[in-house]
């Protein structure tokens, strides 16, 4: 168990003549009940002995901020030190009272009260600032005043609110305005942070996306972080395709809509729109986007690399905002091309963006894709090669060349994909008929 191993490393530390507590979000979520995926640890131990004490390396740039990753019987553990500097000793102090003073001082230089507890080897929970009190009133307050806060780690401003959307925590009215007052100095923050910390909001399920973005806004760190979005909100819909607003309402919406905390899905409902900002334009006094799939593809690329997200991320966004017009269209498409759409690594993706994209418009309407999508899915399965994932074809070459007198050649192939194509589309399975149709074609090429 995680925890056990935590406590022997705190063990270790403290056979040296140190103090070592576990710390942070850690203690929260304990205290919580909430799962504990990690375990964040605190020590007086100087960064270099602790390095040749446990198998080390930087996390990063964290080591800047005092921060060691280590390993430990095959668990990661982040350590953060604790100075020395400005604690006084008391006379016939005893170790707990040196402890608590060690920490309080530690405290005060964290971001929220929530996250500045610490428990000790025996369990007992440090707690200068009163964080458990917060936590009971559902509250995020910073340690100090939160201009010292936010200035000493802008990305704090971000973490607020993430914190709040994970949570279902109100955002103390100081630490909001503090937030609101200080939403340009964001820009500070090294692109990848922030795009770290995106992905940890995203990976929450979508109505606690759309809380966090809606406070985002509010404050205006929404324009700072994701001007793409922001710019949403000068945009409109048809009402009579649109009835719950325009884009950027519609996108909270659509987000509100998945019960799924998965990032890769949050985000390319969030981006799936995006393009509209782009490709305004008035059509019989109505508001049109055409094209607008093709742009916010373009545009998903640039935010995503602006943010350091991975590439395999950014080709599931762009995937989703390229072909979510077609999914949304899947019951009129071309069987050969739904086929293509559905066996794509991506369909389950955009799959659940289509389904939000219309929960967010109409129940009736979302239905009726799921009935269309499970049709088109039973239609397809007669034609699918299980082991390749794609069509599988209805005329071998070594059969297009005995059919036509073909030599091999790539004519072969095109004549393989377009007959598969054409019995896919009109559901032929009568061999005589494939085979007139290969040779037709071969004959078209001739002339």
């Amino acid at each position: 168990m995680i925890f056990n191993k935590a406590l022997e490393i705190i063990t270790i530390i403290e056979k040296r003549g140190y103090t070592a507590l576990i710390v942070g979000g850690t203690v929260r979520d304990f205290l919580m009940q909430r799962p504990v995926p990690d375990i964040d640890l605190a020590t007086d131990m100087p960064m270099d002995q602790l390095s040749r004490l446990f198998l080390s390396s930087d996390i990063g740039r964290s080591k800047d901020f005092g921060i060691l990753g280590i390993e430990y019987k095959g668990e990661h553990f982040e350590i953060s030190e604790m100075t020395r500097k400005g604690v006084h000793s008391k006379r016939n102090a005893s170790g707990d009272e040196q402890k608590e003073m060690l920490f309080s001082a530690d405290a005060r230089r964290r971001d929220f009260t929530i996250n500045a507890m610490a428990m000790d080897r025996a369990g007992m929970i440090l707690d200068p600032l009163e964080g458990q009190v917060d936590i009971e009133n559902k509250i995020i307050r910073t340690v100090r005043e939160p201009d010292r806060v936010f200035n000493d780690d802008p990305l704090r401003l971000f973490r607020a609110i993430r914190f709040a959307s994970a949570l279902g925590f109100e955002i103390e009215p100081g630490t909001l305005e503090g937030i609101e007052r200080l939403s340009s100095s964001i820009s500070t923050v090294a692109p990848e942070r922030i795009g770290r910390e995106l992905i940890l909001l995203a990976s929450l399920p979508g109505k606690d996306l759309a809380t966090g973005l809606r406070v985002m806004e509010r404050t205006g760190l929404l324009e700072q972080i994701l001007p793409e979005i922001s710019i949403l909100n000068e945009f409109d819909h048809d009402p009579e395709h649109h009835p719950e607003g325009g884009v950027y309402r519609h996108t909270l919406a659509a987000l509100r809509a998945n019960e799924k905390a998965d990032p890769g899905i949050n985000l390319s409902i969030l981006f799936h729109d995006c393009g509209k900002a782009v490709t305004y334009d008035l059509k019989e006094a109505r508001p049109s986007y055409c094209s607008h799939d093709k742009a916010g593809e373009a545009i998903i690329r640039k935010a995503g690399a602006r943010l350091r997200f991975s590439r395999k991320l950014i080709g599931i966004m762009s995937f989703v905002a390229l072909n979510h017009m077609k999914g949304l269209r899947i019951g009129e498409m071309r069987p050969s091309k739904t086929f293509r759409l559905m066996t794509h690594p991506c369909w389950p993706v955009l799959e659940a963006a289509v389904r939000c994209d219309l929960l967010a418009r109409s129940a009736d309407r979302a239905r009726r894709f799921d009935r269309e999508a499970a049709e088109t899915a039973r239609k397809l399965r007669h034609w699918m090669d299980k082991e390749k994932s794609k069509p599988r074809p209805v005329i071998t070459g070594r059969q297009v060349m005995e059919y036509t007198g073909l030599a091999q050649g790539p004519d072969v192939g095109r004549i393989m994909k377009l007959t598969t194509t054409w019995a896919i589309d009109n559901q032929v399975t009568d061999q005589a008929r494939i085979r007139e149709y290969a040779l037709n074609a071969s004959r078209l090429k001739k002339n």
